[in-house]
């Protein structure tokens, strides 16, 4: 367990996506989220993510960001 951890929520946008394809490489976030032998690439960080990013999708992506 983390104690006295400070961190920030922020919309995601645009400017987010090539540190959303890094993100998205790790083994371990593989694991959690998706099949671990999915290969991202820019264009599908994109694709996933535009329409939220603009408000036409109802899922809102945040960005958590240590303080």
């Amino acid at each position: 367990m983390i104690h006295n951890l400070l961190v920030g929520l922020r919309r995601m946008t645009e400017r987010d996506y090539e540190i959303m394809l890094e993100w998205r490489q790790y083994d371990e976030v593989k694991k959690f989220y998706s099949n671990p032998h999915y290969t991202y690439t820019l264009e599908k960080v994109v694709k996933k993510y535009k329409a939220r990013i603009e408000g036409k999708d109802a899922k809102i992506p945040i960005i958590i960001e240590l303080c």
